[in-house]
Formats: structure tokens, C-alpha cells, sequence
């Protein structure tokens, strides 16, 4: 990859995807960063060597593809300060629920715009995120981006803006939903009398071999399921009361609300 990559904001995703390229063999002088606090650049220059700076238009002039890894209210004034110095860059956003047409707005015309939304699992290699690109977005600066993404996790190509939303109810807030549960069975398996440790331990690692079968597996969840479960024994006892509490349409209301947020967010 031999382009220069900028990155504005030293938060938890940018810095997994500054770990994710140097791994991946990126020179640290291919790399640089701008933060308005000193110690994470700091720390970003003792770990991986890369180039910072707390002035945000440095690394936009020398940048040929930006990362926006900045809260969503800090877009259009990051975007007002470097649109001057942004001739041919590839403008990269993460922030969650703002749209391509307000990020446009304060460039020039034609300027190639990608909207990324990707997730927590990135800061240990298992990310996911989805990417969708206006149409001054040519093929290659479209693989770049991948080839970014890619050293965090895995990547999927959402054709329609209107299915971002969907994307962050999905992956973005979907670790969420997993450490939930996980929280709820911590909760009941101390209260058995099994030592907080131990309980992670098996939680913890049912949860990921459950996630590996699945990717494996070519079989639904539905019949992941079935596999699982014996007539009369204890794993039918227990979705018996998940199908009582009627947890499935809980779970696909809360998608719903997390799309509908994200609606109301990018107004």
C-alpha cells in the first residue's frame, strides 16, 4: 500500500486500524496521526513509531487517504478545517449516523467520499464493518479502503446508503447485545455459587466457539439450534422460557430501535 493514510482522532478505532496496518507490513512514515491530546500521540509514537501531530490540516495536506475517527458533532468542523488542503484525498468517515451528503458538503465538488461503519471486536483483529462509497469513488481508492479495513476484520460493501443505519444496529451495537447476555449469565452463575473466574471461562469461550460454528458451519442458526437441543432436556427447558419471554421479538425491536436512532441521529 503505497499511499500515505492520515488519520484524524487517536480513539480506540483509529488506533486499531494503525495496529492493524503496521501488522499488515505498512512503513510507520506511511502513517500519520492528529490528536487534540498529546499523551495518545504519545503513546501511538512510542508504540508504533508513526508520524503525529495535533494540527489536523498537517495531515490532511499529506495525506492520500483521511480516516475521520472523530465523534459524529466534530464531523463538519474537522471537515471545514481541512476541505481547503483536500485536492485528490480520499475522505474516509467512521463516525456513526452521519450520512455521505453532509460530509460532501464541505468539500469540493466530486470529492470521493467513504463512509465506513465498523465495530469494538476491530481492537483484537475481529471487526466487522461495512463500507459505502459515493460514486467519485474510483476502484481503486474502493480496494484501498478495503485493504484498510481488512487488517482489523472482516469487510462487506453496502450498496445502498440506506442500509448503513442497518449495518450499525447490526455490527456496531451488535457486541453490545452479545455482552449482555453474557452479563446476564455471569449474574446467574454467581449467584449459583460458581466463583466469577470460572463462569468467565466457560461464558467466554461458549460464546466464541458458538460464533466459530457458525462462520463454519453451513447450516442456519435455526438448525445450529435444533442440533443442540434434545426433547425434554435441559437445553429445551431453557429456550422454553426465552420463547416465553419472547426474547426473538425483543431482540429484532431492539435492531429496530438502534436503525431508528441512527435515522434520527443523521438529521
Amino acid at each position: 500500500m503505497n499511499k500515505v493514510i492520515g488519520f484524524i482522532g487517536a480513539g480506540n478505532i483509529n488506533s486499531a486500524l494503525i495496529g492493524g496496518l503496521m501488522a499488515s507490513g505498512v512503513s510507520a512514515d506511511s502513517i500519520i496521526v492528529s490528536n487534540p491530546s498529546a499523551d495518545k500521540l504519545t503513546q501511538l509514537t512510542e508504540q508504533y513509531g508513526v508520524k503525529t501531530t495535533t494540527n489536523n490540516t498537517d495531515v490532511a495536506a499529506q495525506s492520500d487517504v483521511i480516516i475521520l475517527g472523530v465523534k459524529p458533532y466534530n464531523i463538519s468542523p474537522v471537515c471545514q478545517e481541512i476541505a481547503p488542503v483536500c485536492q485528490d484525498t480520499l475522505v474516509v468517515s467512521v463516525a456513526a449516523g452521519i450520512p455521505i451528503a453532509d460530509i460532501v458538503a464541505h468539500f469540493p465538488a466530486q470529492q470521493a467520499i467513504v463512509r465506513v461503519m465498523p465495530n469494538t471486536p476491530s481492537l483484537v483483529g475481529k471487526g466487522a464493518s461495512g463500507i459505502c462509497s459515493n460514486e467519485y469513488v474510483s476502484d481503486e481508492q474502493a480496494n484501498t479502503v478495503q485493504a484498510i479495513f481488512a487488517t482489523t476484520g472482516t469487510t462487506e460493501l453496502i450498496a445502498q446508503e440506506s442500509l448503513m443505519d442497518l449495518v450499525t444496529a447490526l455490527s456496531g451495537s451488535g457486541p453490545a447485545y452479545f455482552f449482555y447476555i453474557a452479563e446476564a449469565m455471569l449474574k446467574e452463575a454467581t449467584s449459583q455459587g460458581m466463583s466469577e473466574a470460572q463462569a468467565q471461562r466457560l461464558i467466554y469461550q461458549t460464546m466464541a466457539g458458538a460464533a466459530e460454528l457458525l462462520q463454519q458451519s453451513d447450516l442456519a442458526p435455526e438448525a445450529l439450534r435444533n442440533r443442540v437441543t434434545s426433547p425434554g432436556g435441559t437445553t429445551a427447558a431453557a429456550l422454553e422460557v426465552l420463547q416465553q419471554q419472547d426474547v426473538s421479538t425483543a431482540m429484532q425491536q431492539a435492531v429496530k430501535a438502534a436503525v431508528m436512532r441512527g435515522q434520527e441521529l443523521a438529521k
